[in-house]
């Protein structure tokens, strides 16, 4: 792997780790001071309390350069855990509206009455904002007056951008566990920037699954399930008790968004 001298420094000025480095270099400063002590006062009664002074900034810079590597094992070894359960209701739902489908009214339908807010992301193609359009038709109490619109469906990071703007501006009182979001529609390059943008734990997602025929088409959308992400440590698995037993069957959560 290429050295990355800024993501070094960054690292390193970090609020987490800025301490440590103060002091380390203390340490260090207060050891340079003490061995010139020593050299200039060897033949003197001072040596004897600059050595216990040496030992004892030694042992310091020992014990946080101990404490620094286990933060940083900490932090590589986390992983994430997704639970499948019932998507509860929210009074508010973000949605990848696609031109195929009906998952975005299946997904509105189960928020409702509950929902109070519904923020509707697509593309700047005529299709696209005829769907929306229809959307805003049937749901006129929840729907956003106007769509948000990405310019490059390509970009997950433009996705990832859009959503993390909606939850840094939420109407007042709400919380981001207020607000859902449904990876389900348009492409994969949304569901990617949907997901990053919803790693925090206080940022639900939901996937509003297909409901298939025997032949394994798609003939409508089941209810929306909410996918849970639980972090934790590698070889500490965090269980989560409150995972429904009556979740969908993985089969039903097999095709991925609808578009392409």
């Amino acid at each position: 792997m290429r050295w990355d001298f800024s993501r070094a420094l960054r690292t390193l000025f970090s609020p987490e780790t800025i301490g440590l480095f103060l002091l380390g270099t203390i340490c260090i400063a207060v050891l340079g001071n003490a061995v010139t002590q020593i050299i200039i006062n060897t033949f003197s009664h001072q040596t004897i309390p600059m050595l216990i002074v040496v030992a004892v900034t030694v042992g310091v810079i020992g014990a946080t350069l101990f404490i620094l590597e286990w933060r940083i094992s900490q932090v590589s070894r986390l992983s994430c855990s997704p639970q499948i359960k019932p998507a509860p209701q929210h009074r508010g739902l973000i949605l990848l509206v696609s031109k195929q489908g009906d998952a975005c009214e299946t997904a509105i339908r189960h928020h409702l009455p509950i929902l109070q807010r519904c923020w509707l992301i697509t593309g700047k193609n005529e299709e696209d904002r005829q769907r929306v359009a229809g959307l805003r038709q049937q749901f006129p109490e929840v729907c956003q007056p106007e769509p948000i619109l990405i310019a490059d469906l390509q970009d997950p990071v433009e996705f990832h951008g859009k959503i993390n703007a909606i939850y840094g501006n939420l109407p007042e009182g709400w919380s981001p566990n207020d607000v859902i979001s449904d990876y389900t529609g348009l492409n994969k390059h949304a569901s990617v920037g949907m997901v990053l943008a919803c790693m925090a734990a206080d940022r639900p997602l939901e996937y509003t699954p297909a409901k298939l025929d025997r032949d394994r088409k798609a003939i409508g959308s089941l209810p929306p399930v909410e996918i849970q992400l639980t972090w934790g440590h590698v070889g500490r698995p965090v269980s989560d008790p409150t995972a429904a037993d009556d979740a969908p069957e993985p089969q039903a959560l097999a095709s991925g968004p609808t578009d392409t």
